[in-house]
């Protein structure tokens, strides 16, 4: 698949409201990963329990949209029909979450 193409300082003024206002806080490690998503087409995130997988889903979905990538234009999949209905509850909530949403942040979580 060819990378996204996206203007690096677009996308690291978007990281950076992204990191700043996700909850909770990223490490590096899923920094990396957002940033690391953000040059592909296609992402596959996991980890078992409690590895921050839905945290890191929720902070490249929301740096997509800062960029301009309309949110039914991105697709999240999960192995089973309870995986799914899984993530996306989690994905919800993740989204609730977000501290001093803003505009964007608002009208994602009503997709």
């Amino acid at each position: 698949a060819r990378p996204l193409e996206l203007d690096p300082a677009a996308a690291s003024d978007a990281l950076d409201v992204t990191f700043a206002t996700t909850s909770p806080t990223l490490d590096e490690d899923q920094r990396a990963a957002v940033r690391a998503a953000l040059d592909r087409r296609l992402t596959v995130i996991s980890g078992g329990p409690g590895t921050g997988k839905t945290t890191i889903a929720v902070a490249i979905i929301r740096s997509l949209v800062r960029l301009g990538v309309p949110p039914t234009s991105i697709a999240l999949a999960a192995p089973t029909g309870k995986a799914a209905q899984r993530l996306e509850e989690a994905t919800r909530a993740g989204l609730a979450r977000v501290p001093d949403a803003d505009a964007l942040d608002r009208a994602l979580a009503m997709t």
